[in-house]
């Protein structure tokens, strides 16, 4: 280590001898174990959170669910306003499958595949004659 750190290296733009840094100058380790530049941490997240006073409306929210769960029950979720809005709601929770498939529709799927595939393979013959008959 002490070798390293008498170590220079020629700087073209300085045009003299400076002193070579090592690979950890200037960074830290993270959680996961790797380098990264240290102003990479630059308490950007806390700053912002005091501008903008997050902190300070989540614990007002939290004071009035207390407070509502005193008189009458928990705050009900916002429902959507506009019919739109409830129908997409409606179409989201269609869209949710099962993982879980019957028989029957394992039977389907086959089928399906098979009569794509079918399908695919009748396409590609129909297209060998055609390609040299060009004049």
């Amino acid at each position: 280590m002490h070798l390293a750190k008498q170590m220079k290296k020629w700087d073209r733009k300085k045009k003299k001898m400076v002193g070579v840094e090592s690979k950890k100058a200037g960074k830290i380790r993270t959680e996961s174990g790797k380098w990264i530049p240290a102003t990479y941490k630059s308490d950007r997240y806390t700053q912002w959170k005091e501008k903008s006073k997050i902190d300070e409306d989540n614990n007002d929210y939290s004071q009035e669910e207390n407070n509502n769960e005193k008189f009458g029950g928990p705050i009900q979720k916002r429902q959507p306003h506009t019919h739109w809005a409830k129908h997409n709601e409606k179409v989201r929770k269609k869209q949710v499958k099962s993982e879980l498939k019957s028989a029957d529709e394992i039977l389907k799927a086959r089928k399906i595949a098979a009569r794509n595939k079918h399908q695919n393979m009748r396409k590609k013959k129909k297209g060998k004659g055609r390609r040299g008959n060009k004049k």
